[in-house]
């Protein structure tokens, strides 16, 4: 690795909300259509368990991603070096390519199988922590994930989409303040 790409060690804390959005937005930005429910909820509790809930966290790198030759890094300590980035965005969008690159994870992930994913993780070389530790980290993290932050995440996108089906159903019909009747088609059958 190049120091010419070392980068200062920043840190870059996420809220759940914001890593579960993050996840997303990188899934669909990547593969074109959005994880399901299981998938995001595995992903956001593996980067849960390596970014410390996303409070410890290191130029937007979501996932602990270590870097390649051309990569901008940063070193976390005498022993680490892990890639940098300029996004959460980005960050995340490397997280998704790597993960895949760990022959059926992503499967694994749909399924909702934390254990499974969490030894094929370490097989293919992704964390060196404790299997049984991981295991553990994981499956309850995946609990959570889809009991506690998912949800809200969840209610806050069918919020949204009522608001934009409501603006868009007022828009198509005009109505007026004083009966709050469609002053359209209505007021000429009146006649």
């Amino acid at each position: 690795m190049s120091h010419a790409l070392e980068q200062p060690k920043v840190s870059t804390p996420i809220s759940q909300v914001e890593l579960v959005t993050t996840l997303r937005d990188a899934h669909v930005q990547r593969y074109g259509f959005e994880p399901s429910r299981s998938r995001l909820a595995m992903a956001w509790a593996q980067v849960a368990l390596e970014n410390a809930n996303g409070q410890v966290m290191w130029n937007h790198n979501i996932g602990n991603i270590g870097p390649k030759k051309k990569d901008a890094w940063y070193r976390h300590s005498s022993l680490t070096v892990y890639r940098s980035f300029d996004s959460f965005i980005d960050g995340a969008k490397t997280y998704w390519q790597t993960v895949e690159h760990c022959s059926s994870t992503l499967t694994m992930f749909d399924n909702g199988w934390a254990t499974a994913a969490s030894e094929n993780l370490k097989r293919c070389g992704y964390f060196g922590a404790d299997i049984e530790l991981y295991v553990n980290g994981m499956n309850r993290l995946y609990v959570y994930a889809l009991t506690k932050v998912l949800p809200n995440e969840e209610r806050t996108r069918k919020e949204k989409q009522a608001t934009k089906d409501w603006e868009q159903y007022q828009s198509l019909l005009a109505f007026t303040p004083v009966c709050g009747c469609s002053s359209g088609e209505l007021r000429s059958s009146h006649r």
